[in-house]
């Protein structure tokens, strides 16, 4: 393999590690004409060690967040304010619990923020099944969204021209 090649595998990792529903898999399929396995590889490698990354990056930030909030408000925070993200990320919890916010994590959101709000909602202790569930989500939408973007190859080609 040439650098080159290895040029293109690094950039379709880290953009699958991000975002593989809207950045990762159409470049791996677009701009690089990957082949189905060599996606899926990368994908399952970038899905798996993003999510490993974001579990223990995550505990981190919640320390450091909560380190701060005590330093600047030492009365208490102020009143949080309901957005529309809010509303859908407590829906989510409240009726799917992690399995829901894992699945829609890798097609809404991105992985490293999913996996904050996972472990954000459902505690570090649920690290280990946040890890495998962000995972097989991540793998399963590939696939399923593979699938359509092949189908719909000839729409989706004009974006990339």
């Amino acid at each position: 393999m040439s650098g080159a090649e290895w040029g293109k595998i690094i950039t379709a990792f880290f953009a699958c590690a991000y975002r593989p529903s809207l950045i990762g898999l159409p470049t791996e399929m677009f701009a690089f004409h990957f082949p189905f396995f060599k996606i899926l590889l990368i994908s399952i490698s970038s899905s798996i060690s993003s999510s490993i990354v974001s579990v223990y990056l995550s505990k981190e930030l919640i320390m450091l967040y909560e380190y701060v909030i005590r330093k600047l408000f030492p009365n208490g925070p102020k009143k949080k304010r309901m957005t529309r993200m809010n509303r859908f990320l407590i829906r989510a919890k409240r009726y799917f619990g992690i399995i829901g916010v894992s699945a829609i994590s890798p097609l809404v959101l991105s992985i490293p923020f999913g996996t904050f709000i996972a472990i954000r909602f459902f505690g570090y202790k649920n690290r280990v099944k946040t890890i495998v569930l962000m995972s097989i989500s991540a793998v399963l939408w590939t696939v399923i969204l593979y699938f359509i973007y092949n189908k719909f190859h000839t729409y989706f080609i004009n974006y990339f021209k």
